[in-house]
């Protein structure tokens, strides 16, 4: 029976062992020229008070989620093809591209040029732990319900692309923008008619796409 039961145990030992994450961390300054990180597993999480680079800064994974608390740079590129994009805080850049398949939520973004595109589709794997690396630091506690929630946005050329299942009526927007400043475009590439919220009023006027498309403006 002593056996038995330390084979079980070394068998447990070895499945909490697979079930542990393998975590990296970098220590930086704030302020840097270049930031390229990239992962084909994992969640890329950027801490601390700010990171500032003087070009570019991307951060992608393949299958993870990308969460960010303050990001400058010239160039910002976020891209988490099978998992969701949080910014706690803020993010400024004269361009900025994020691309994600399930969720993009942001307290505040500003830039020249702005192109953001949900897909709203990823891989069983990746939805088991959706948006797990930014459930745990509570910054998506606010947006679970929108496929894009903004906060606050900040832009003369800003484009959002959404895709994906909508649901009927009474269900949250799948865009939701509380405060705007510019000019919005939007994108929807869905089954059924693309709900759009916000806090603040806005005239929008909106033309008919394609088949399964909605294309929409708002300027304020």
């Amino acid at each position: 029976s002593s056996s038995s039961s330390s084979s079980s145990s070394s068998e447990e030992e070895e499945e909490e062992e697979e079930e542990r994450p393998l975590v990296v961390r970098f220590d930086t300054p704030e302020k840097l020229t270049d930031v390229d990180v990239s992962l084909s597993h994992g969640d890329v999480v950027v801490e601390g008070t700010k990171l500032e680079c003087a070009n570019s800064c991307c951060l992608s994974t393949a299958r993870g989620d990308v969460v960010a608390k303050k990001l400058r740079s010239g160039d910002v590129a976020l891209a988490a093809p099978g998992g969701a994009v949080t910014i706690k805080s803020v993010a400024e850049a004269t361009t900025m591209t994020v691309y994600a398949a399930q969720r993009f939520y942001a307290k505040r973004i500003s830039g020249e040029a702005i192109d953001v595109t949900v897909t709203g589709s990823s891989s069983s794997s990746s939805s088991s732990s959706s948006s797990r690396a930014g459930q745990e630091s509570g910054a998506l506690s606010s947006s679970s319900s929108s496929a894009v929630r903004i906060d606050a946005l900040y832009s003369p050329a800003a484009n959002i692309r959404c895709g994906g299942t909508l649901g009927g009526a009474g269900d949250p927007a799948r865009v939701h923008v509380d405060s705007m400043h510019g000019a919005l475009k939007l994108r929807f590439d869905c089954s059924e008619d693309a709900a759009i919220g916000g806090s603040d009023s806005s005239d929008g006027s909106g033309s008919e796409g394609g088949k399964g498309e909605r294309n929409g403006s708002i300027k304020k």
